[in-house]
Parts: C-alpha cells; sequence; structure tokens
C-alpha cells in the first residue's frame, strides 16, 4: 500500500489560511480552540473510517478536517450543508482560487477536444488498463496535432458534419 495524504488546506489557522486568516481577529473563540486541541491526535482514530485509508484513489479531506467542520456545525447551531455553504463562499474570494478559475478554460479545451473529436467520453474497452490505453493514445493524438501546429502553423481540422454527410 502506498503512504496516506491528504487534500493541503494550508497551515496557519484552524481550517487554514484561506478561511482565517483575513476574515477571523487572532483573539477568536475559534481560533483560541485551535491552539488548545491537538486535532491530528484525532487523525489515527478516524482513519480506519476511510475506504482505503487515504492511501487509495483521489487524496481525501484530512480528518482533522471533517471534525472541525462537525464541531463547528455543532458551536453554533448550523446545518452541514450551511457550514459548507459559508466555507465556500470564503474560498471563493480567495485570489489563488480566482487564479485556478482563469486557467481551468486551457485545461478544460483540451479535454473537450478529446471528448468531442476522440470519443474520450465513452470508453470503448473494459478494463482499467485497457482505458489506460485508450487515454494514452488519444493523449497522444492531440500532442500530435499541437506539434504540427506549433511547427507549421496549420490547423488540424476535422471535417464538417456536411462534409461527413456527403460522404456517406
Amino acid at each position: 500500500m502506498g503512504e496516506q495524504r491528504f487534500k493541503v488546506l494550508g497551515t496557519e489557522s484552524f481550517f487554514g489560511r484561506f478561511v482565517y486568516e483575513r476574515i477571523v481577529p487572532r483573539d477568536h473563540f475559534l481560533v483560541k480552540l485551535a491552539e488548545v486541541i491537538d486535532w491530528e491526535a484525532f487523525v489515527p482514530i478516524l482513519l480506519p473510517a476511510y475506504e482505503g485509508q487515504a492511501q487509495e484513489g483521489r487524496p481525501p479531506y484530512s480528518p482533522e478536517v471533517i471534525l472541525k467542520m462537525l464541531v463547528i456545525t455543532y458551536l453554533y447551531s448550523l446545518s452541514e450543508r450551511q457550514t459548507e455553504k459559508e466555507i465556500w463562499g470564503a474560498l471563493l474570494a480567495t485570489p489563488e482560487y480566482q487564479q485556478g478559475r482563469e486557467e481551468r478554460y486551457k485545461v478544460e479545451r483540451k479535454f473537450g477536444e478529446a471528448k468531442r473529436w476522440h470519443r474520450f467520453g465513452r470508453c470503448r474497452y473494459l478494463g482499467t488498463r485497457r482505458y489506460g490505453i485508450q487515454a494514452f493514445l488519444t493523449t497522444i493524438a492531440l500532442n500530435v496535432k499541437r506539434i504540427v501546429y506549433l511547427l507549421t502553423q496549420i490547423r488540424f481540422r476535422p471535417p464538417s458534419r456536411k462534409d461527413q454527410l456527403a460522404l456517406t
């Protein structure tokens, strides 16, 4: 098995700096609570509840972060949905999130091209290994098209729907 890994959120406050650094004063109750309680001590106790022990799949949120959210939910008589909404609101306002949104279209465009023109939206083969081969070959096709464009400034354009219908 691999080593445990969790989503990285920051380390300077109760949840991480993205929530509290600009909003909460240093003498706030939650800041003091974070200084008093060793939240990392709860990780080994809560980790068995994680499928794959946080060693497989996408990195999950740390059990300490989930526990902190539940404590806030209890202390402020909020629903879990309200707590999540408040945290997301603070995250959306950060410059890091805004920068990520500005860069997202570049990645989305590549996936859109792969799905639309190279049938990446549907797996042709059964099994993870065979799907990996399909993904690898699709990526090679996209990169070859990109290299041709960079070297010749000529774009590869697939035939239009009208031309495809005329050929059949």
